[in-house]
């Protein structure tokens, strides 16, 4: 009997194209070009997608690979023609080795390649969302120099398509149109990081005025913002990472989160520094930095959330600026503060008023809960009587910069409080607390809070204790044993710091 010839049958062609397109969407370019020689109909779906996304480059390609690769990018975007682009996603990390010549004139090529893609793709192919990464990266540190200053193209601001841009990129230079005379925006999300902006007061003033439907602001380390005001009636979500800001004002009735990690170099003077925020429905504030002389958070009686890692130098009147401060957030229900803000904000002698809704308390401790935390420990409890869930421990929820924490330093005073200190303090949320977490990395002082927790937290459910492979083992079972009845709800977990 013959043999039946087997014929392939090619499925991916018979799709819809919105599905074909959808599959492909998730392929990375070189993907898609070795899908496209498979078939006519292929070839038509890879220039035809909507959904452009140039990424995953090895990471250590030279110069020449580099060069060849941009050409092939080239033949592909003239290849696409005008198709309508919904998402154009460019990521890249361009690396020049030690010793490596022309850096200059190979770094101003490709960025002036990358940003006439862009160019292309919002004048002509109705773009919607906008995602380009690009980082230089010098082998020699002294190279960095090479790196070459660029005109971002100026229509992104103008594209009446664009709701979606992320933009990082080294020494690319921005400058938004008057907002006099440019029309509104349609901008919902803007990303920026690394990128330097020409005029800063006019940025603001595009954002404030022309952004009429914007909801998420993120500027990270950008250049040129040493002064940030916006004032905006749609904005939901700020986001700030600065080292060189000076005065930053938000305000708009919808904001619900704001980010600030404000870094400055705590030795200089900040008297000119200002923190002005106006947001009456704000519910999540997270502040990383130092406080200021001039600091008004206005009427925050939304905020449930607060995280906050701030250190007090070089202000004038610290009792003052703190009750202000705490002051403000009476409407807070879960609270995440470190260490070195419990010392300032609680501090041995100054009583805040009681924050009465909170229900959740984080406290990072780096080292380890030393004889000078104790007090500010004791204030802050005083300071929670409702609450349900504390945890004592080790965070990576606060970010402080090495440096400073090497200012800060560890107090090894770790003596510890003896056992019936605890219990004379009368603290409220003892009877109320449900569960608690506690990092023992060193010293007595948290054995002792562990122990006073399981003899007189009557409501406790599950009280879990994180320990280190250094710990004195021995104190562990004392623990344990100090209330058997609360054996089937004590965790010991192992953690290395």
């Amino acid at each position: 009997m013959a043999s039946q010839a087997q014929v392939a049958v090619d499925r991916f062609s018979e799709l819809p194209p919105e599905m074909a397109h959808h599959i492909l969407s998730f392929l990375s370019i070189a993907d898609v070009i070795r899908v496209s020689s498979l078939s006519k109909t292929c070839k038509g779906l890879h220039l035809s997608s909507p959904i452009l996304t140039l990424d995953s480059f090895p990471f250590t390609l030279t110069s020449d690979k580099r060069l060849e690769l941009f050409n092939s990018l080239d033949r592909f975007l003239v290849q696409r023609g005008n198709n309508k682009v919904e998402s154009f996603i460019f990521e890249m990390e361009s690396v020049y080795q030690h010793g490596e010549t022309e850096i200059e004139s190979h770094c101003g090529f490709e960025k002036s390649r990358i940003l006439s893609w862009i160019q292309n793709v919002v004048d002509h192919c109705n773009v919607e969302e906008l995602h380009v990464v690009f980082e230089s990266f010098m082998s020699n540190p002294k190279d960095y120099s090479l790196d070459v200053k660029i005109d971002f193209p100026s229509c992104i601001f103008l594209c009446e398509s664009l709701s979606y841009l992320n933009l990082q990129m080294d020494c690319a230079i921005l400058k938004a149109p008057s907002f006099s005379t440019c029309p509104p925006s349609n901008l919902v999300h803007l990303v920026l990081t690394h990128v330097t902006i020409e005029d800063g007061e006019g940025f603001c003033k595009w954002v404030s005025y022309c952004c009429r439907f914007i909801k998420e602001l993120r500027l990270a380390l950008v250049f040129g913002l040493d002064n940030i005001t916006v004032q905006s009636s749609s904005l939901e979500y700020f986001w700030v990472h600065s080292d060189v800001l000076s005065n930053l004002v938000i305000s708009g009735d919808r904001i619900q989160e704001v980010y600030i990690d404000w870094e400055y170099d705590v030795t200089t003077k900040q008297s000119n520094k200002s923190l002005n925020i106006s947001a009456p429905n704000l519910k999540c504030l997270t502040w990383i930095g130092n406080m200021l002389n001039h600091q008004h958070l206005g009427q925050v009686n939304c905020l449930e959330k607060l995280v906050i890692s701030l250190t007090c130098y070089d202000v004038n009147d610290l009792d003052s600026v703190c009750e202000q401060f705490l002051c403000s957030l009476r409407s807070v229900k879960v609270l995440f503060l470190d260490a070195v803000t419990a010392k300032t904000l609680f501090r041995k002698g100054f009583r805040p008023a009681p924050f009465g809704i909170v229900c959740d308390l984080l406290m990072s401790i780096r080292c380890s809960i030393d004889d000078n935390l104790v007090p500010a420990m004791t204030s802050l409890f005083r300071a929670v009587p409702n609450l349900i869930y504390l945890n004592v421990s080790s965070s990576s929820q606060f970010p402080i910069p090495l440096a400073l924490l090497n200012l800060l330093g560890c107090d090894d005073n770790i003596s510890g409080s003896d056992g019936g200190y605890w219990e004379l303090q009368g603290l409220d949320f003892v009877s109320k607390v449900e569960e608690v977490i506690i990092g023992l990395n060193s010293g007595c002082n948290g054995f002792e809070l562990a122990r006073y927790m399981l003899e007189h937290a009557r409501n406790l459910k599950k009280l879990s204790v994180i320990t280190t492979p250094d710990d004195q083992s021995s104190s562990i079972p004392d623990i344990w044993r100090s209330n058997p009845s609360f054996n089937s709800r004590v965790a010991f977990v192992e953690q290395d710091y």
